[in-house]
Protein backbone atom coordinates (compact mmCIF):
# COMPACT_ATOMS: atom_id res chain seq x y z
CA UNK A 1 0.00 0.00 0.00
CA UNK A 2 2.82 2.16 0.41
CA UNK A 3 3.99 1.75 -3.22
CA UNK A 4 1.13 2.75 -4.51
CA UNK A 5 0.99 6.07 -2.01
CA UNK A 6 4.13 6.64 -3.21
CA UNK A 7 2.90 6.34 -6.96
CA UNK A 8 0.19 8.64 -6.43
CA UNK A 9 2.36 11.35 -5.06
CA UNK A 10 4.77 11.18 -7.81
CA UNK A 11 3.74 13.09 -11.06
CA UNK A 12 3.71 11.88 -14.27
CA UNK A 13 6.66 13.89 -16.51
CA UNK A 14 5.58 13.91 -20.18
CA UNK A 15 6.84 16.39 -23.11
CA UNK A 16 5.90 17.18 -26.78
CA UNK A 17 5.69 19.99 -29.33
CA UNK A 18 3.91 22.26 -30.63
CA UNK A 19 4.98 21.39 -34.70
CA UNK A 20 4.96 24.10 -37.11
CA UNK A 21 4.93 24.01 -41.13
CA UNK A 22 4.98 26.69 -43.93
CA UNK A 23 5.47 30.28 -43.97
CA UNK A 24 2.80 32.38 -45.55
CA UNK A 25 0.15 29.73 -43.96
CA UNK A 26 1.58 28.06 -41.21
CA UNK A 27 -0.08 25.27 -39.74
CA UNK A 28 0.42 22.99 -36.62
CA UNK A 29 0.29 19.05 -36.03
CA UNK A 30 -2.85 17.58 -33.97
CA UNK A 31 -2.85 13.79 -33.96
CA UNK A 32 -5.85 11.75 -33.56
CA UNK A 33 -5.77 8.60 -30.78
CA UNK A 34 -7.46 5.61 -31.18
CA UNK A 35 -10.28 6.39 -29.25
CA UNK A 36 -10.87 9.38 -31.00
CA UNK A 37 -10.02 12.54 -29.17
CA UNK A 38 -7.28 15.19 -31.14
CA UNK A 39 -4.42 16.18 -29.00
CA UNK A 40 -1.01 17.59 -29.37
CA UNK A 41 1.73 14.89 -29.68
CA UNK A 42 3.12 14.39 -26.63
CA UNK A 43 3.78 11.21 -24.57
CA UNK A 44 5.89 9.92 -20.98
CA UNK A 45 9.46 10.45 -20.76
CA UNK A 46 11.26 7.24 -20.33
CA UNK A 47 13.02 6.00 -17.44
CA UNK A 48 16.60 8.28 -17.60
CA UNK A 49 15.45 9.99 -20.74
CA UNK A 50 15.70 13.66 -20.40
CA UNK A 51 12.41 16.01 -21.49
CA UNK A 52 13.85 17.47 -24.50
CA UNK A 53 14.94 14.33 -25.34
CA UNK A 54 11.31 12.66 -24.79
CA UNK A 55 9.51 15.53 -26.80
CA UNK A 56 11.58 14.98 -29.73
CA UNK A 57 11.12 10.95 -29.73
CA UNK A 58 7.30 11.28 -29.08
CA UNK A 59 6.53 13.82 -31.43
CA UNK A 60 8.54 11.20 -34.27
CA UNK A 61 6.47 8.67 -32.82
CA UNK A 62 3.15 10.13 -33.52
CA UNK A 63 3.58 12.43 -36.39
CA UNK A 64 5.97 9.71 -38.03
CA UNK A 65 8.06 13.02 -38.73
CA UNK A 66 11.62 13.71 -38.02
CA UNK A 67 11.87 17.25 -36.39
CA UNK A 68 13.98 19.75 -35.14
CA UNK A 69 13.54 21.21 -31.76
CA UNK A 70 13.72 25.28 -31.55
CA UNK A 71 12.71 27.17 -28.40
CA UNK A 72 11.24 26.22 -25.25
CA UNK A 73 7.40 27.01 -25.33
CA UNK A 74 5.96 26.29 -21.83
CA UNK A 75 4.53 23.44 -19.04
CA UNK A 76 1.21 22.21 -18.96
CA UNK A 77 0.35 20.82 -15.91
CA UNK A 78 -3.12 18.74 -15.11
CA UNK A 79 -4.67 15.71 -13.22
CA UNK A 80 -4.62 12.32 -14.79
CA UNK A 81 -6.74 9.83 -12.48
CA UNK A 82 -5.10 11.42 -9.62
CA UNK A 83 -2.13 12.05 -10.53
CA UNK A 84 -0.14 15.47 -11.71
CA UNK A 85 1.04 15.03 -15.18
CA UNK A 86 3.46 17.82 -15.92
CA UNK A 87 4.15 18.14 -19.70
CA UNK A 88 6.89 20.33 -21.10
CA UNK A 89 6.38 21.65 -24.65
CA UNK A 90 8.96 23.05 -27.34
CA UNK A 91 8.24 24.53 -30.58
CA UNK A 92 9.73 22.04 -33.65
CA UNK A 93 9.61 21.94 -37.40
CA UNK A 94 9.58 18.76 -39.73
CA UNK A 95 12.57 18.07 -41.46
CA UNK A 96 11.09 16.60 -44.45
CA UNK A 97 8.40 14.10 -45.05
CA UNK A 98 6.90 11.32 -43.07
CA UNK A 99 10.40 9.61 -41.83
CA UNK A 100 8.18 6.78 -40.05
CA UNK A 101 4.83 5.13 -40.02
CA UNK A 102 2.26 6.62 -37.30
CA UNK A 103 2.85 4.38 -33.70
CA UNK A 104 -0.45 2.20 -33.29
CA UNK A 105 -2.09 4.36 -30.91
CA UNK A 106 -2.13 7.27 -33.76
CA UNK A 107 -4.87 7.11 -36.01
CA UNK A 108 -3.60 10.19 -38.09
CA UNK A 109 -2.18 13.26 -38.07
CA UNK A 110 -3.64 16.86 -39.10
CA UNK A 111 -2.11 20.13 -40.13
CA UNK A 112 -4.26 22.71 -39.25
CA UNK A 113 -4.31 26.58 -38.87
CA UNK A 114 -3.94 28.06 -35.31
CA UNK A 115 -8.08 28.55 -34.81
CA UNK A 116 -8.66 25.22 -36.22
CA UNK A 117 -6.36 23.28 -34.31
CA UNK A 118 -7.09 24.84 -30.74
CA UNK A 119 -11.12 23.84 -31.64
CA UNK A 120 -10.47 19.98 -32.71
CA UNK A 121 -8.17 18.95 -29.87
CA UNK A 122 -10.92 17.46 -27.41
CA UNK A 123 -9.31 18.66 -24.23
CA UNK A 124 -9.90 21.78 -22.67
CA UNK A 125 -5.94 22.31 -21.21
CA UNK A 126 -4.87 21.63 -24.30
CA UNK A 127 -7.05 24.14 -26.12
CA UNK A 128 -5.76 26.96 -23.74
CA UNK A 129 -2.30 25.92 -23.88
CA UNK A 130 -2.18 26.14 -27.62
CA UNK A 131 -4.43 29.07 -27.61
CA UNK A 132 -1.29 30.66 -25.13
CA UNK A 133 1.61 29.47 -26.66
CA UNK A 134 0.59 28.49 -30.40
CA UNK A 135 0.56 32.62 -31.34
CA UNK A 136 4.62 32.51 -29.75
CA UNK A 137 5.33 29.40 -31.65
CA UNK A 138 4.03 30.63 -34.89
CA UNK A 139 5.65 34.14 -34.68
CA UNK A 140 9.11 32.33 -33.91
CA UNK A 141 9.14 30.01 -36.96
CA UNK A 142 7.88 32.77 -39.01
CA UNK A 143 10.52 35.34 -38.14
CA UNK A 144 13.25 32.31 -38.09
CA UNK A 145 12.14 30.86 -41.46
CA UNK A 146 11.60 34.07 -43.28
CA UNK A 147 15.09 33.83 -44.59
CA UNK A 148 14.49 30.76 -46.29
CA UNK A 149 11.36 31.98 -47.87
CA UNK A 150 13.44 34.91 -50.02
CA UNK A 151 12.33 35.05 -53.72
CA UNK A 152 15.76 33.35 -55.61
CA UNK A 153 17.97 36.32 -57.05
CA UNK A 154 17.66 36.90 -60.81
CA UNK A 155 20.41 35.41 -62.85
CA UNK A 156 22.96 38.35 -63.49
CA UNK A 157 23.10 39.68 -67.33
CA UNK A 158 25.73 38.77 -69.64
CA UNK A 159 26.67 42.52 -69.99
CA UNK A 160 27.88 42.14 -66.33
CA UNK A 161 28.89 39.15 -65.81
CA UNK A 162 31.70 40.42 -68.78
CA UNK A 163 32.45 43.94 -67.02
CA UNK A 164 33.08 41.75 -63.63
CA UNK A 165 35.37 39.34 -65.70
CA UNK A 166 37.23 42.48 -67.26
CA UNK A 167 37.01 44.06 -63.75
CA UNK A 168 39.22 40.87 -61.97
CA UNK A 169 41.67 40.31 -65.22
CA UNK A 170 42.70 43.83 -64.64
CA UNK A 171 42.79 43.58 -60.90
CA UNK A 172 44.68 40.60 -61.30
CA UNK A 173 47.24 42.38 -64.19
CA UNK A 174 47.53 45.43 -61.51
CA UNK A 175 48.41 42.32 -58.53
CA UNK A 176 51.02 41.27 -60.70
CA UNK A 177 52.68 44.33 -62.11
CA UNK A 178 52.44 45.44 -58.52
CA UNK A 179 54.16 42.50 -57.16
CA UNK A 180 56.80 42.67 -59.89
CA UNK A 181 57.44 46.32 -58.80
CA UNK A 182 57.93 45.29 -54.97
CA UNK A 183 60.59 42.84 -55.94
CA UNK A 184 62.47 44.93 -58.57
CA UNK A 185 62.67 48.09 -55.82
CA UNK A 186 64.18 45.33 -53.42
CA UNK A 187 66.57 44.12 -55.43
CA UNK A 188 67.48 47.42 -56.64
CA UNK A 189 67.96 48.40 -53.13
CA UNK A 190 70.31 45.30 -52.19
CA UNK A 191 72.49 45.75 -55.20
CA UNK A 192 72.57 49.71 -53.58
CA UNK A 193 73.87 48.33 -49.81
CA UNK A 194 75.59 45.54 -51.25
CA UNK A 195 73.97 43.27 -48.95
Amino acid sequence: MEISTQMAEQPILAAGGIVVRGNTRPTIAVVQLRKGDWVLPKGKLNRGEDALAAAQREVHEETGQTVTVKEFLGTLCYEVNGRQKIVQFWRMHPNGGPARELMRDIRQVAWLPLEKAIRKLARPHEKAFLASAGPVAIKSHRETTAIRMLPPAAPPEPAAIAAAVSLAAIAADRTVTSQRNVVARALRWLRRNKV
